[in-house]
C-alpha cells in the first residue's frame, strides 16, 4: 500500500473484516473525491455499487465531489456513511439559524 493510502488502511481493514465476520466478501473500490466533478460524473462512477463510504477529507480539497457523491446516493437509495466529515462542511440541504 503506498504512504498516500496509509491512513485509510485502518478503514480498509475493518470494512474487509466486517465483511469476513458476516461471510460476505467485500469488494472495496477506492475513488478521488476530485474525479467525481459533476453529477453526471457521480451517475457514471456510482452505478451499481451497493454502498459508498465518504471518508473525511482535509481543507477544501475534493469537498465537492463528496457533495456530489452524498447528492448521488440520497437520490438513488444507495446506504452511504459520511465518516468523519461533519466537521469540515455541513449538508448541502440544511442551513444555519440562530437561537433565539
Amino acid at each position: 500500500m503506498s504512504s498516500s493510502k496509509t491512513p485509510t488502511k485502518s478503514l480498509r481493514e475493518a470494512l474487509l473484516h466486517g465483511g469476513l465476520a458476516h461471510n460476505h466478501k467485500t469488494v472495496l473500490e477506492w475513488i478521488e473525491a476530485e474525479e467525481i466533478d459533476s453529477a453526471a460524473t457521480a451517475a457514471a462512477r456510482l452505478h451499481g455499487y451497493d454502498g459508498i463510504l465518504v471518508p473525511g477529507g482535509f481543507g477544501k480539497r475534493g469537498i465537492q465531489g463528496m457533495i456530489h457523491t452524498i447528492q448521488y446516493a440520497r437520490e438513488h437509495k444507495v446506504p452511504f456513511f459520511v465518516f468523519a466529515w461533519e466537521c469540515s462542511a455541513p449538508p448541502s440541504n440544511t442551513r444555519a439559524t440562530s437561537p433565539e
